[in-house]
């Protein structure tokens, strides 16, 4: 993947190709070189393809403490980097970090858990609604979860129920060697009251008992 992307391909999954940046966001620490409050090593060069970035900065995640983590990854979600690999997904993008008890209790030895590319295709397909910065939403559902439901000896479903807005489902699954973290399913849950209780009673039944 060249990181080369159109600007249909971005309004195509909900991004704004013309939208202005905040103030500030590409500042650099002069005595590093890297993103203000992040250290030598993590910058990378303005002109770098989307792969580029991702990849040679996702796997240092996981070195970082929580906080630093957390907010980089939201910075990478809230800005066009996300939506130029939404609009053509290539390996795996960051998207949420767990808590290591979290992580443990599937067997994870990471807490960083990522959208490959096959699901990105897959939640354009089964969740258009979801618009690519709706995303950046997903470490909520993790942080503030209302339910934490261990579905499988390797998989977690969290939910979060809030007054007011539909509330969001984000699922995560480690793979059976626990190298690998990645988000299964990120959805809205259903408006429709009726609808709502039955895909969390749905849910529950799931639990690992």
């Amino acid at each position: 993947m060249s990181g080369t992307v159109s600007e249909a391909g971005i309004k195509r999954v909900g991004g704004d190709p013309g939208k202005a940046l905040p103030e500030g966001w590409q500042e650099t620490d002069p005595k590093t070189g890297a993103p203000v409050g992040i250290s030598k090593g993590w910058d990378y060069a303005p002109g770098a393809s989307v792969a580029a970035v991702v990849t040679t900065l996702s796997g240092k995640l996981g070195a970082l403490p929580e906080r630093p983590s957390v907010d980089l990854i939201q910075s990478w979600l809230r800005a066009p980097l996300f939506a130029e690999w939404m609009a053509a997904p290539s390996d795996a993008f960051p998207l949420v970090r767990i808590a290591a008890l979290d992580a443990e209790r599937i067997g994870a030895s990471k807490t960083v858990a990522v959208l490959s590319a096959e699901t990105a295709a897959k939640q354009l397909r089964e969740h258009p609604e979801l618009s690519v910065f709706e995303y950046a939403d997903a470490q909520r559902v993790v942080d503030l979860a209302t339910q934490v439901i261990q579905d499988t000896p390797l998989s977690l479903i969290y939910i979060l129920e809030e007054t007011g807005t539909p509330g969001h489902i984000l699922i995560v699954k480690a793979t059976r060697t626990g190298n690998g973290l990645f988000v299964k399913s990120f959805r809205r849950i259903s408006g429709d009251a009726a609808e709502r209780a039955r895909l969390l009673r749905q849910f529950i039944r799931r639990s690992v008992k």
